[in-house]
């Protein structure tokens, strides 16, 4: 599902105010809740156009969360230029502090993506959503590839099986950022740091985490 070539067709400024006010308004309200009258009200087009661009609100809100989605992920390197395993690293580590620091500090992104965390099962299984997240799982099966050309990610372990946790590391995080009613009280790099360490712990070869490990280690006794 996405929305008919003619939404492509009209100017950016009428795009980005009709998928603006649709943010809102998911965001204030959920996609349950949410009106599609008010959005056509305040989009400032008619019901008819409305249905000319989009084939309902579903259709609308799969088109507001990709065109937030992937607002966050502006900056990608080649995956496949890297001098090694620390090189890799540091790339995974400067998109995902780029990507929170976006979702963290814009109100509107923040609020919508906390409507997304929370949309009920059965919309979860619906086609749009489904594609959006393969679109999503393409992309880290790239990345994966690419760490593990590096030595940064293990090879004893099916990508699929990977993903899956990471996935469920992400989601985990995800929902507790979403949940947290003060956003600007976060610690960004903290929380970053932190997701990154516990991934790194999951998907760094043997040798890799041993040598990691140490590192941190050593870290903190420093501090301490």
């Amino acid at each position: 599902m996405s929305p008919r070539p003619r939404f492509n067709n009209i100017s950016e400024e009428k795009r980005i105010r009709i998928l603006t006010v649709a943010a809102n308004e998911f965001a204030t309200h959920g996609f349950e809740q949410a009106s599609l009258n008010q959005i056509i009200e305040l989009s400032k087009i008619s019901k008819g156009a409305m249905y000319y661009y989009f084939d309902g609100k579903l259709d609308l809100y799969a088109t507001v969360a990709a065109h937030f989605g992937f607002s966050l992920f502006t900056k990608q390197p080649n995956w496949d230029d890297f001098q090694d395993s620390e090189t890799f690293w540091k790339a995974v580590r400067e998109i995902f502090l780029e990507s929170f620091q976006k979702a963290i500090t814009d109100p509107l992104i923040f609020s919508f993506f906390r409507s997304y965390i929370k949309l009920p099962p059965k919309i979860r299984t619906e086609p749009w959503l489904v594609s959006l997240e393969k679109i999503v799982q393409e992309s880290v099966t790239k990345v994966i590839s690419s760490g593990q050309k590096y030595g940064a990610i293990r090879v004893d372990l099916p990508i699929a099986l990977l993903m899956n946790l990471i996935f469920g590391i992400d989601e985990i995080l995800d929902t507790w950022v979403m949940e947290t009613t003060d956003p600007s009280s976060f610690e960004l790099e903290k929380i970053l740091l932190l997701y990154l360490d516990t991934a790194k712990r999951i998907l760094c070869p043997a040798d890799s985490l041993a040598i990691y490990l140490k590192t941190v280690c050593e870290a903190s006794n420093a501090k301490s």
